[in-house]
């Protein structure tokens, strides 16, 4: 048996403890999803009846602090982003399992995207679930799937050129602020975290970015072409996360709705 942390439980943990001592004292607990109303309590009263926690708050957690998300738990986290750019942002993440700080590294020309007159059609006009391999320097190679694709040329046509224009902006990051203050300006980091603890208070459901990660090498390792790259990528250094990715894509029932779900966008072959 392992006896590894778990940072990530520990911290969800400590939040929760945190926001039951605010509902004692009247204040809001987003953890509690019941509707009975919170009266402060006396100073000197003992508080007996604690709220129920939903087991769907908690993200399933593998040896190694490697979390993976169920297909509900994406569709909610996805259907949850008020920003057409926070959706797309998670769906890079999620449907080629590049890390975050590559991912806001991306400039226009390393993704290659095409307006809409260049994209892939068939005999019948419509768009094929073809590749779009981009190779890049210094960063891994990514295989976007076509809607992804046509996601991220959408956005950039009337969102990102838009913002381009009206702010002068001096470099070419795909992922920008779109607030006031920093609006144009390279995507941070802290303001992906920001807006994952925005979306976990909306859905009850608290998530990383790297936990998109995860979810797709679980995914990949289940392909056999896919467990192979996924090897290379990671490398020696990474073996036993290897394993934990083997044991999830082969053994967790979780897998039976993302390997369909991963099929349908194109990320992986039937």
């Amino acid at each position: 048996m392992h006896h590894e942390l778990k940072p990530i439980n520990r911290i969800l943990s400590s939040i929760k403890s945190f926001y039951q001592y605010h509902q004692q004292n009247g204040l809001i607990n987003p953890f509690n999803t019941s509707n009975v109303s919170i009266r402060p309590a006396p100073s000197s009263s003992r508080i007996t009846n604690n709220p129920i926690f939903h087991q769907h708050l908690k993200i399933k957690e593998f040896d190694r602090g490697i979390r993976i998300l169920s297909k509900d738990q994406i569709e909610t986290i996805l259907n949850a982003c008020t920003m057409q750019r926070d959706r797309i942002l998670f769906e890079l993440l999620l449907f080629t399992g590049i890390q975050i700080a590559e991912a806001l590294g991306l400039d226009i020309s390393s993704l290659a995207i095409p307006t809409k007159r260049s994209l892939s059609l068939d005999e019948n006009n419509t768009q094929t679930n073809s590749y779009y391999h981009q190779h890049k320097t210094g960063i891994q190679d990514l295989n976007i799937p076509a809607p992804l694709m046509e996601k991220l040329s959408n956005y950039y046509e009337n969102i990102w050129l838009k913002i381009y224009d009206s702010k002068k902006m001096q470099h070419e990051f795909f992922f920008i602020s779109e607030f006031h203050n920093n609006k144009g300006k390279p995507l941070t980091y802290q303001a992906v975290w920001e807006r994952c603890r925005v979306i976990g208070k909306k859905t009850g459901l608290f998530f990383t970015p790297e936990d998109f990660k995860h979810t797709h090498a679980a995914v990949l390792y289940r392909d056999k072409e896919g467990s192979k790259r996924l090897r290379e990528l990671l490398g020696k250094t990474h073996v036993a996360s290897i394993d934990t990715y083997a044991q999830i894509a082969h053994n967790d029932p979780i897998m039976n709705e993302l390997i369909p779900y991963y099929e349908s966008y194109g990320v992986i072959r039937g």
